[in-house]
């Protein structure tokens, strides 16, 4: 493996809510028989769910926020998971917060993980 291919560490900050729906992903496939951890759950819902889902996602949760009083979450941050990531997959993450930013909705890749994540 050359160093052009080598995977990417990336940590995102979770909240509760996020960690329970890893969870909850996580129980259901163990349950199937896949013998799988959360960052096999992180990369595989990173790499199955098309960016314009992803936007989707992010944009409908950005709503959620700015239809809420005081602050965007109840909770501190409750988990950092940590994933190695193709170079490929953080681009398609970073495309989807470029795009969300074009309009005008401030994102980072956790925003559009958690948004996923909650959605599927």
């Amino acid at each position: 493996m050359g160093i052009d291919s080598a995977p990417i560490k990336v940590s995102f900050s979770f909240y509760p809510e996020d960690m329970t729906a890893l969870n909850e992903r996580l129980v259901a496939l163990r349950r199937a028989g896949l013998p799988v951890g959360s960052p096999t759950v992180l990369r595989a819902l990173i790499h199955l769910t098309p960016p314009t889902e992803m936007f989707a996602h992010a944009v409908l949760l950005a709503r959620a926020y700015s239809q809420k009083d005081g602050p965007r979450e109840d909770a501190n941050v409750f988990g950092h998971p940590t994933v190695d990531l193709p170079k490929d997959h953080v681009k398609k993450l970073d495309d989807v917060v470029t795009d969300l930013a074009a309009k005008e909705i401030t994102a980072n890749r956790a925003f559009v993980v958690r948004a996923t994540l909650r959605a599927a």
